[in-house]
């Protein structure tokens, strides 16, 4: 059994949250609630919960709401448990994560500073934008803008991405992706402590004219799905900021999806579709989840923690852009004037439709090689592919993709768009009647030109 949950409230007459086995998701949690050695009852964690599809806990009937027979004052409540029959403590009132971590919320208002964080969503020039952040962070200052260095891993110096936020604020039990999916490290409490000193030590540090945090961060939209996760970043950045504002671009889920298939092509992923299907919100193994893709609950998620008037979503869209362009987009929405500042090179990061096809099939190949292996032959061959806009898939299933989202965003566009009819617009007319992904000459043509790299004097 691996059990991780999370205690909502605790409160005089109710007491609720979630639970679930990871070995078995289907199986419903029984719960004994304590106070001391009392026992109060039993309640079954099956209610279903928006929020936890997204955050991938399957079906999301694993909520409970318990009424206590008796109203709960304060000495009762911390000493408070819920445990499973025959397993370790669970949970209590005084350490409501104990599965994932404690988080306790500061009191009062925070530090002298703003915050401004952009969320991402990937895929939406998150990389050109944290790009101008580095070339850009003395400029910045001087105008008032601190972009701190603790939060970055520094993997990449030519950008400024707060790359560390997300696996600060993450689950303990997810997965890390910068380990291929493995179990993240031990030292988990250290690693967060070791972010919290540094960022304070460094906010410290920083001139006393700049007055707002800048932070970019794309994976808090793609790994931090649950509330819990999300109160993980306030948390940290909270005793230094009183004010937040949270940047997030919405783009039409069929150009994200076709973006993220290109991405995962590059690392080396085969076992995915361009335009999942959902069935019951749950996706086929291999497949992005629901969530990634849920920009209603993305909103709902960060609005229930930061406060929906700190939210700032925009859209992603050429016609939304400030001079169609993400950069000039932000400094619109900052209010500064852009002016001297240096821009970063622009990068088409995606291939042709053949050349997906080619790389496709190369991940498969490479699945049975040694990882250091394959990683060294993908190494070689991707920079040696074309560029392109990627494979175009027939109109329809387009519309039908966008089809699974239509109630997310329409509840986006009356929350924030009201003066539109839509969301996003219905450029589907754009694509082909029949998916074009390149023939087969067209894929040997690309294996040619890369065979060609490699046997010039110069390749």
């Amino acid at each position: 059994m691996r059990l991780i949950g999370h205690l909502d409230r605790a409160e005089s007459s109710m007491i609720t949250g979630w639970a679930v086995d990871l070995d078995e998701p289907e199986k419903r949690i029984a719960l004994g609630v304590y106070v001391g050695c009392e026992t109060l009852g039993r309640v079954v964690a099956d209610r279903f919960r928006w929020d936890l599809p997204g955050a991938g806990i399957l079906d999301g009937c694993c909520s409970f709401a318990f009424e206590p027979p008796r109203p709960l004052n304060e000495e009762d409540r911390a000493a408070l448990t819920l445990r499973v029959e025959g397993y370790p403590f669970l949970f209590t009132a005084m350490s409501p994560h104990p599965v994932q971590r404690d988080l306790p919320r500061p009191e009062g208002r925070g530090g002298r500073w703003r915050c401004v964080l952009h969320i991402g969503t990937e895929k939406t020039g998150t990389k050109t934008l944290q790009g101008f952040l580095a070339k850009n962070r003395t400029a910045l200052a001087e105008r008032g803008y601190f972009v701190p260095l603790s939060l970055g891993s520094g993997l990449d110096p030519m950008v400024m991405n707060s790359d560390l936020l997300a696996p600060y604020a993450r689950a303990d039990h997810a997965p890390d992706p910068a380990a291929g999916g493995g179990r993240r490290g031990a030292d988990l409490a250290g690693f967060r402590a070791r972010i919290r000193e540094a960022l304070a030590a460094e906010l410290a540090r920083a001139p006393e004219a700049c007055h707002t945090v800048l932070l970019s961060a794309e994976h808090c939209h793609s790994w931090l799905g649950a509330g819990f996760e999300v109160e993980g970043v306030w948390s940290l950045l909270a005793p230094f900021c009183s004010d937040f504002r949270v940047l997030v671009y919405l783009r039409p889920q069929h150009e994200l999806a076709l973006s993220w298939y290109g991405m995962m092509l590059r690392q080396g992923r085969a076992d995915m579709v361009a335009l999942p299907h959902f069935e019951g919100r749950v996706g086929a193994p291999g497949d992005v989840r629901f969530g990634y893709f849920d920009y209603a609950g993305l909103l709902a998620r960060w609005g229930a923690v930061f406060g929906r008037a700190a939210l700032v979503p925009r859209r992603f869209t050429r016609d939304a852009l400030v001079a169609g362009d993400v950069v000039r987009d932000v400094l619109a929405v900052l209010g500064i004037e852009d002016v001297g500042f240096e821009r970063p090179e622009r990068l088409n990061t995606n291939f042709s439709a053949p050349a997906q096809r080619v790389l496709m099939g190369l991940n498969r190949v490479l699945a049975g090689w040694p990882a250091a292996e394959a990683a060294e032959m993908r190494g070689w061959v991707m920079p040696r592919l074309e560029a392109g806009g990627g494979i175009r898939p027939a109109r329809e299933a387009i519309r039908a993709f966008m089809a699974q989202f239509e109630a997310s965003n329409e509840a986006v566009r009356a929350a924030w768009f009201h003066e539109r009819a839509r969301l996003f617009d219905d450029g589907y007319a754009d694509y082909p009647e029949e998916e074009e992904a390149g023939d087969e000459g067209e894929i040997y043509a690309v294996i040619a030109r890369v065979l060609q790299g490699r046997i010039r004097p110069d390749g």
